[in-house]
């Protein structure tokens, strides 16, 4: 489609493209085979979509795909998809919003989700079980989720996304590919998930806190976090002296000195639990 026929098609479903839900639409075709290609998508792969839009993306997937699930949030967009897509008996729509639901089961994640829902897109999906995912992300979110300890842009969704993905990002896409045309260039990104072997709750506990004030010394990210978790200064001062981590600034600890920070505090926490 060009940026003609979308107009088009956006003016008969009574849809203007919202800013705020970060609606815009990937146009090039070049570009959703090369995602397709990247993701290796075969007759063997059930395939789920965040952000089905107009169906460019859905479409192409269901030609090599055995199953495509596309999510769609606008109930004029998913109608629309209904319609479009009535030819393929391999294709479901789900009018949902993505961050609300338990998706079916799949084996493979394919999307030009919105831009606005990137981060808990992130953080929901590292739960969930799949072989690899193709997204493209604004790029300067991407460069978050592979950004180095001290950097700029490091923070928590770089802990937490190199803690559970392997990401590598793939190739930057010109803004000029998407209508209407965003304000920035986006890039396309591979995640292949890797074990945690982690509690994912506590360990999301852990980084919250570390991260809430990047730039003090790590000390101060686990003083918060035991007022949270209600657990006496003695344990803290425990934790202090066995880590040599409590003197560095939370924004230079990588994913595995956090995850290390992690295991610590839950084993601080199942021996309180034992002497109760």
């Amino acid at each position: 489609m060009n940026s003609r026929e979308i107009k088009s098609i956006l003016k008969r479903c009574g849809v203007k493209p919202s800013r705020r839900l970060g609606q815009n639409f990937l146009i090039n075709t070049q570009i959703i085979k090369r995602e397709i290609d990247y993701a290796e998508i075969t007759k063997k792969d059930v395939v789920l979509e965040v952000g089905g839009g107009l169906g460019c993306l859905t479409r192409a997937l269901a030609e090599r795909a055995k199953l495509v699930y596309t999510v769609e949030v606008d109930r004029r967009l998913a109608q629309f998809l209904q319609n479009h897509l009535s030819t393929f008996n391999n294709v479901e729509v789900i009018n949902a919003d993505f961050l609300k639901i338990d998706p079916p089961a799949f084996n493979k994640l394919v999307s030009n989700p919105p831009y606005s829902i990137s981060a808990p897109l992130i953080f929901k999906i590292a739960r969930l079980n799949f072989d690899k995912a193709v997204l493209t992300l604004q790029l300067e979110f991407a460069l978050r989720l592979v950004a180095s300890p001290g950097s700029k842009e490091y923070g928590r969704l770089s802990v937490s996304a190199q803690t559970y993905f392997n990401i590598t990002i793939l190739e930057i896409v010109d803004k000029k590919n998407f209508y209407p045309i965003p304000k920035v260039d986006s890039a396309i990104v591979l995640l292949t998930p890797k074990p945690a072997e982690i509690d994912e709750h506590l360990f999301s506990e852990v980084s919250r806190c570390l991260f809430t004030t990047p730039n003090r010394k790590v000390k101060y990210g686990l003083l918060l976090l035991f007022e949270r978790l209600n657990l006496p200064k003695n344990h803290l001062l425990q934790l202090l002296n066995e880590s040599p981590l409590s003197e560095k600034r939370s924004r230079h600890l990588t994913p595995d000195e956090v995850k290390k920070l992690t295991f610590w505090v839950e084993g601080i926490l199942h021996e309180r639990k034992e002497n109760r």
